[in-house]
Order: C-alpha cells, then sequence, then structure tokens
C-alpha cells in the first residue's frame, strides 16, 4: 500500500515537472533578478551576512540544509534537471518556490570546480525548528555567526577551535566537518579569515555547518573576553605552533594534560603564516589564574616544516579524546 501511494506521488512529481519543463524558456541574460541576486550573494560576504542568507550550489547539500531549518528563498538549475529527479520532499519544496531555468555557462559561475553543479539555492535561516531529528536545531540563532553559550553546550567536549585568519575554505570546511564529528562545542574565525559560510566552505564541511555552532570573532581578545562573561570555568588557551622554531619552547601534544574542567581553546593558523603576533602576544597577556596558555607541538621528522591544518587539528583532537 504504502509502494503503490509514494509511486503514485512519484507519478504525480513527474507529470507536475513536465508541465513545468514543457513551458520552459532558458534564462541566458545575466541581468535576470533571482539570478543576479544569487550571484551577488555569492560573491559578497558581508550581504550574506547582512541578509542571513547562503547560496549553496549542490542538490544534495539543498535538501540537507533545507531540512535543517533554513527557508528556500530561490532554486536555479540546468535543463537537464528533472523536478521527478529530486527527493519527493525536496522537489515538492521547490515547486513551490521561485525556480530559474538558466543555461549552463551561467550556472558555472557558482563553481570554481571543473564539474557543473546539479543546482543552486539561495537559503535563510529560519529560527524555527526543524522537525529532522538527524540535526539539532537548538544550535540554530537568527545570526548566521553566533556562538551559544557554553551552559547550552553541557553535553558537548568542551574545546572550541579557533583558526586564526584562516584563507582556505576548503580547509576551514574541513575543519568544521571534524568539529562537528568529535562533538566540540564550537568553531571560531578570527580576523579577516575566510567566510564559513561561503559556498566553497559549504561544500567542503559536506553539510556538517548545522552540526556545530561557528563563530565570528575580530580577536581572541574579544573571544575570550565573551567566554568569561558565559562562564565561571577557566579557559585554556592551546596554541597550535610548528617545531621548526628551536627558539621557542613548546609541549608535546601528545604529552599534555587536558584539562576537560576549563573551556579548551586550540588555537591554529595557516601552514605558510603560522599564528599572527598579536594572537600569540593576546594568549601571552591573557594568561592569569582564570586564562592559562600552552604552545603545542607535533612531533615531526626532521626537514618537515608543518601539516595541513585540518590534518594538525584532526590529530590534536583525537589525541585530547583519548584523555577523556
Amino acid at each position: 500500500m504504502r509502494l503503490s501511494l509514494a509511486r503514485r506521488q512519484l507519478q504525480i512529481a513527474q507529470i507536475g515537472s513536465k508541465r513545468y519543463f514543457s513551458q520552459l524558456k532558458v534564462v541566458t541574460d545575466a541581468s535576470h533578478p533571482q539570478l543576479r541576486h544569487a550571484v551577488l550573494l555569492y560573491q559578497d560576504k558581508a550581504l550574506r551576512h547582512r541578509q542571513g542568507r547562503i547560496v549553496v550550489n549542490s542538490n544534495r547539500l539543498i535538501d540537507q540544509y533545507r531540512r535543517s531549518g533554513f527557508k528556500l528563498i530561490s532554486y536555479l538549475h540546468t535543463p537537464q534537471v528533472m523536478l521527478s529527479q529530486l527527493p519527493l520532499s525536496f522537489a515538492k519544496a521547490v515547486a513551490k518556490h521561485p525556480r530559474v531555468c538558466v543555461s549552463e555557462e551561467l550556472l558555472s559561475m557558482f563553481t570554481n570546480r571543473l564539474s557543473l553543479p546539479d543546482g543552486v539555492a539561495v537559503l535563510e535561516r529560519d529560527c524555527k525548528p526543524s522537525s529532522d531529528p538527524s540535526f539539532r536545531p537548538s544550535h540554530l540563532t537568527s545570526k548566521l555567526d553566533t556562538l551559544p553559550k557554553l551552559d547550552d553546550q553541557s553535553e558537548r567536549h568542551p574545546i572550541i577551535v579557533v583558526l586564526d585568519a584562516l584563507r582556505d575554505p576548503g580547509n576551514v570546511g574541513s575543519i568544521i566537518r571534524t568539529a562537528a564529528a568529535f562533538d566540540l562545542a564550537g568553531v571560531v574565525l578570527l580576523g579577516s579569515g575566510c567566510d564559513a559560510w561561503s559556498s566553497h566552505c559549504l561544500s567542503s564541511s559536506a553539510g556538517t555547518h548545522t552540526q556545530v555552532p561557528i563563530a565570528h570573532y575580530r580577536s581572541l581578545d574579544d573571544l575570550v573576553a565573551s567566554l568569561q562573561n558565559q562562564t565561571e570555568a577557566g579557559i585554556n588557551a592551546l596554541l597550535m605552533t610548528s617545531t621548526s622554531n628551536p627558539d621557542t619552547p613548546c609541549e608535546d601534544l601528545f604529552l599534555h594534560a587536558w584539562q576537560w574542567h576549563k573551556v579548551n581553546l586550540l588555537v591554529l593558523g595557516s601552514e605558510q603564516a603560522g599564528l599572527s603576533t598579536s594572537t600569540v602576544e593576546a594568549a601571552c597577556l591573557q594568561a592569569d589564574d582564570a586564562v592559562t596558555q600552552r604552545l603545542l607541538s607535533l612531533p615531526m621528522a626532521p626537514g618537515v616544516e608543518s601539516l595541513n591544518v585540518g590534518h594538525a587539528m584532526s590529530m590534536a583532537v583525537a589525541v585530547a579524546m583519548t584523555k577523556l
């Protein structure tokens, strides 16, 4: 009975899809209002944050973010994409919202890869809770860069990954994915690094942005001040650095005694620049009874200057998990 009902629903979706595509006009002009709006959001970080909207360039991720509490605003696709090819609930949602069929050339503006996106959508953060149990809607807020109070994250491991001006969205997305997998308290981006909510970063995280709190702060000082207002627990700032500098005394990551009664800030810089001077100085100046500071390093073979920042973060968190 259920199977026949599902087939009937699929037939209805296919009929609606054929009617829609039989009257289809392919947009080839980049000045089309909905296309232009999507392009501006794709390119402009400030506009995305002002409007609370994101641009996602994969049908699988579009459906995932839609189910996790994002509101579908518009949908772009090529003539080859039929609604009947989409999951039924996704196809119904798309059918209720503005959708534009565009040429492959125009849709290629939404990717920096050789492969063409199978769909592009503009989505808006919706504060209403999701009914999907696989997502955690309590972590969704009206802002795209809000770190929930630590009191609300008691079930999470008290590690906040702090990224010091990282500019590679692929690395940032990978770190967000790992933080979600280990159920960490959050990911914070410092300074003028890449936007965690860019399309490239959303793709690199494989749709896990809704699984872990994400925030932006101007500096480590601002982050520590904010955390001190939220919690009475101490703060342990752990700065990951390279072993290539013999003048910098570092503690071996594998020997570090993690302080689980405190909030642990795992601070990482880029592979090339490492941690900024201002961040290191801020950590040293903040050090007192309430804020402790350590320099950690991963032991590596001679001649190897650094690891990929995402790999270094994964190893550090994995080591921490073994000491729970």
